[in-house]
């Protein structure tokens, strides 16, 4: 009995220091929930408290902690670490191998550029470097079935994207123009013929692989503008995996459904329309690491 009232004077309790038949030491509570329980507020609500549990998990603002150390406070006051300081940008609380806490380098996601062709077409002229759609078919390059006086897909991207083991997510946008005549009859003109709409088929394509039909990627219809600036701006995202061991080299395609005259452009190339810089790239969003 001395032992008992020794412990609670050493612990500088006023309020009732209760021990059960089980070997447990309560502060401010008669039924000890743990080996070791302080009801910091006398009343039974269970984020006041701070317990040990029977396998030696300690809990703060709960009675049943999950991991050695549990925290459950208001949003925002959890964890108080004084004296207050800062992260640079970039950097992160990480631990090191021996489970220290350490301030780290943000693992940041590996990033492939690609690029798209890009033209500076105005209404009165037409550039010889244009990725130029007219009377083309959204067929696979290399398709030996491609019909007599047609076109297959057009190249769009001149630098493509090399991809190594990992998954990836492909994101492309560019813009087009579409015309009719071409020299001094360069001319704006909405692509409708019949009423039936244009169509921009915008394609991936993997050119590491031999067979040209598991080549494909992905193909993407996107309309034109009836009106206006006779513009399309097709932008498609795409997820590939490389296998282990293995690259892909991705290339951009593109062709028009019907004859009128399509060019991709830059932005700027027309006062009264803007669509921003044209893009081509892959971010590794997981790994075989």
């Amino acid at each position: 009995m001395k032992k008992r009232i020794l412990l609670c004077s050493l612990l500088g309790v006023i309020s009732v220091c209760s021990f059960s038949q089980s070997q447990r030491v309560g502060i401010n509570t008669e039924d000890p929930q743990g080996v070791f329980h302080i009801n910091g507020t006398n009343k039974d609500l269970s984020q006041d408290d701070f317990i040990v549990d029977a396998n030696g998990n300690v809990g703060i603002g709960t009675r049943t902690p999950k991991s050695k150390l549990e925290i459950i406070g208001t949003k925002g006051k959890g964890l108080r670490v004084t004296p207050p300081g800062s992260i640079d940008k970039g950097k992160i609380i990480a631990s090191d191998a021996d489970g220290n806490f350490v301030v780290s380098t943000r693992p940041m996601p590996e990033l492939r550029e690609g690029s798209i062709i890009q033209i500076h077409t105005r209404l009165d002229a037409t550039s010889t470097t244009a990725p130029n759609l007219i009377d083309s078919n959204p067929i696979i390059p290399g398709d030996p079935s491609l019909p007599a006086g047609k076109k297959p897909a057009v190249k769009i991207s001149d630098k493509p994207l090399d991809l190594s083991e990992g998954t990836w997510l492909i994101q492309l946008k560019y813009t087009t123009r579409t015309t009719r005549g071409n020299g001094a009859n360069f001319q704006e003109y909405c692509g409708k013929e019949n009423g039936f709409d244009q169509y921009i088929w915008t394609l991936l394509y993997n050119e590491s692989e031999p067979d040209f039909k598991k080549a494909v990627l992905t193909t993407v219809g996107f309309a034109t503008e009836r009106d206006g600036a006779c513009a399309c701006t097709p932008q498609l995202t795409h997820v590939v995996k490389v296998d282990p061991g293995q690259t892909m080299r991705v290339s951009a395609y593109a062709s028009t459904s019907i004859w009128h005259n399509t060019v991709v452009f830059v932005d700027g190339d027309y006062d009264s329309f803007t669509t921003g810089k044209p893009y081509f790239r892959a971010i590794r969003i997981d790994s075989f690491n």
